[in-house]
């Protein structure tokens, strides 16, 4: 199966697609830029026991990107589908 990364993880469209991707098997990487707000993605993946990771991503921040390409590559190793879903304001 896919390691799938998702920006902008902890509502919306990003939520419902880190669902749907894990619910058909594949591995998702949830990214959001405060993981505090994580817990009702967390829950409902624990529920369902779906393989969710959730790190934290600034999209506007350059080092927020090389801590977490290091920390996906040191944990997946590479990411097959990236769905850039993080709004800027």
């Amino acid at each position: 199966m896919a390691v799938v990364v998702i920006t902008g993880s902890n509502s919306g469209f990003g939520r419902e697609a880190a669902l749907e991707f894990a619910r058909n098997g594949d591995t998702v990487v949830a990214t959001m830029r405060n993981t505090d707000k994580a817990e009702s993605l967390r829950e409902a993946a624990r529920k369902e026991d779906l393989n969710i990771s959730v790190l934290g991503l600034d999209v506007t921040d350059p080092e927020s990107f090389a801590q977490f390409g290091a920390k996906v590559v040191a944990k997946f190793g590479s990411v097959d589908v990236l769905i850039n879903n993080a709004g800027i304001l």
